[in-house]
């Protein structure tokens, strides 16, 4: 009788818990209904809904894609590198993994998988933009030193920033600028880590650059003082369907890494500890290439011993196909 009782109250108690999260109030507030823009709730910062683009099929798809191409190449290690965003999270839940990390950790098996994790609203405010969904400077480098060490062992150093520069510009990003919210413009300052990169022979889609970004031209006081400039994308680099880094390291690997535009921050970063890097966006690759990319072939022409994928939900939500 007792414990009957004692489990009555307890499914009471159980329900009255449920009834008030369920009437805990969202921290998105709609803020476009045509654009799908929410705000986080009272902190000025823009975001899509994570369902907004996030497909779980097509994440299991692009695994299973992946895992049989790679699965012919016993030498080459893969991993596996996912950015969590707002199109990621369920800003709601943050106690509970996203759905497409769930997914990840199901589907490739034989990868070492990492992830950079958001635990609160307040780590959201501090790692990305205002008004963009690209990670911020401080997210960027964080990243970089847990994909390095990922991807090279605990004891490889990592560079470490010369300084902080804070431009006199305000960072109009993405969701404003879909959102056309004069209204809610940034006071959000762009501002980036400086860095002593090794020298680097760069080509970019098959032709060789003297850079990849305009990071020179910024710190020279080059750069665009009008409202929505993109600086994430003319600071760092835009996207490409190839950018290779060769730093005539020979001791050191070649890699491949698979990248949406989550890697323009650390492209340089991450290439400073290879012999050879190349990342590939394969949303541009046939389109500034002319040709469909071959995974097989170019593990073995560019003598890899290692292939990554990384970028955020929306990354692992295209349903890529590999061959």
């Amino acid at each position: 009788m007792q414990k009957r009782l004692l489990a009555a109250l307890l499914l009471c108690l159980l329900l009255v818990q449920t009834a008030g999260a369920e009437e805990q109030e969202s921290v998105y507030h709609l803020v476009s209904e045509r654009r799908k823009i929410y705000e986080i709730a009272g902190t000025g910062w823009l975001i899509q809904h994570w369902t907004e683009k996030y497909i779980p099929e097509n994440t299991v798809k692009q695994a299973e894609s992946f895992n049989a191409v790679m699965s012919a190449f016993d030498d080459v290690k893969t991993y596996v590198y996912l950015i969590n965003s707002s199109r990621t999270m369920d800003l709601d839940h943050l106690d509970s993994d996203p759905p497409v990390w769930t997914i990840i950790k199901e589907n490739y098996p034989n990868s070492t998988l990492g992830s950079f994790k958001i635990d609160s609203i307040e780590d959201y405010q501090k790692y990305f933009y205002k008004t963009d969904h690209h990670w911020n400077y401080l997210a960027s480098y964080l990243g970089y030193t847990q994909i390095i060490h990922m991807l090279l062992g605990e004891d490889e150093p990592v560079l470490e920033p010369l300084e902080t520069v804070e431009f006199p510009v305000m960072f109009n990003g993405s969701y404003h600028n879909k959102n056309n919210l004069n209204r809610q413009t940034s006071d959000q300052p762009f501002t980036v880590y400086r860095f002593d990169y090794p020298e680097m022979t760069i080509r970019i889609n098959g032709k060789k650059k003297k850079a990849y970004g305009r990071q020179e031209d910024y710190f020279a006081g080059k750069y665009s003082k009008k409202k929505l400039t993109n600086h994430y994308e003319a600071f760092y680099g835009g996207d490409e369907g190839l950018v290779e880094f060769f730093t005539d390291q020979p001791d050191k690997e070649n890699i491949i890494i698979f990248c949406n535009s989550f890697s323009n921050a650390v492209k340089m970063l991450i290439a400073s500890h290879f012999n050879h890097t190349y990342f590939l966006d394969l949303r541009h690759y046939y389109e500034d290439m002319g040709e469909k990319f071959n995974l097989t072939r170019s593990v073995k022409a560019w003598n890899v011993t290692k292939v990554m994928l990384l970028g955020d939900g929306a990354f692992f939500s295209l349903g890529t196909p590999y061959r």
